[in-house]
């Protein structure tokens, strides 16, 4: 019996996922910057994944043009994003127009695939002319998290356990 429950935890732990991260972090130097993040990881991701943006500026409340947009390749995740968009959380005030917050974008399988093809994701973080650099913790993070499976790893594990149940059933014969 003993056996038979380790032979079935390693099946079960073969198949699990491990979660996995990409950041990047920048300091914001002049008005209205644009921050490229770089993420570089595997090119075979095979689960969603969601984008995390964090960043600390001159964003208010009632400026307009206060506020950034967000692409990834190209594609437009959002525009005039500020601490009062939908979504937003961990919205800190540490002075007057000194906000810090951040925003999830969630990706499915098949957009996270097609940008990490490359093993590099190039997110674009664009603060609009209204954000100045109050102070030297002004910053733009970008957080990619998703679930990796170690393929090589997963199938020596499942294929070592499916010859530990056939002995074990051949032996109980």
């Amino acid at each position: 019996m003993f056996k038979k429950s380790l032979v079935l935890a390693s099946m079960v732990f073969s198949l699990s996922a491990h979660a996995a991260y990409l950041q990047d972090k920048q300091i914001q130097v002049n008005t209205g910057e644009l921050f490229e993040h770089n993420l570089f990881g595997p090119q075979n991701v095979l689960s969603d994944g969601v984008l995390t943006v964090t960043t600390r500026g001159d964003f208010h409340a009632v400026a307009a043009e206060e506020n950034y947009s967000l692409s990834i390749y190209g594609i437009v995740l959002g525009t005039n994003i500020s601490f009062s968009t939908p979504g937003a959380y961990a919205y800190t005030e540490y002075a007057h127009n000194d906000h810090e917050f951040s925003i999830d974008f969630s990706l499915d399988n098949s957009l996270l695939s097609a940008i990490m093809s490359d093993s590099l994701a190039i997110v674009l973080v664009d603060f609009n002319y209204g954000v100045n650099p109050i102070g030297p913790n002004n910053y733009s993070q970008v957080t990619l998290s998703y679930s990796s499976v170690p393929l090589p790893t997963a199938a020596w594990l499942f294929g070592t356990a499916l010859i530990g149940l056939v002995g074990i059933k051949r032996k109980g014969r």
